[in-house]
């Protein structure tokens, strides 16, 4: 019998900066977070949220802790 409560399987967004993601990738050099594999998928991901017009600079500084 199924386990209705079981939890659904998880599903990874890849958010790997792409080709053609070049200006959000030297913004986030800039913030110095290039080097660190890591924070790069979550970085790109506030980065393109700044460019959309969703985060500022200062939430950008804040949220990945760096001056």
């Amino acid at each position: 019998m199924e386990d209705k409560f079981a939890p659904a399987p998880v599903r990874h967004l890849d958010l790997r900066p792409m080709p053609d993601d070049e200006e959000h990738l030297l913004v986030i050099d800039r913030i110095g977070l290039i080097e660190d594999p890591l924070v790069v998928p979550l970085a790109f991901l506030l980065v393109a949220q700044h460019f959309d017009g969703r985060r500022t600079t200062e939430d950008l500084v804040e949220l990945l802790g760096r001056e």
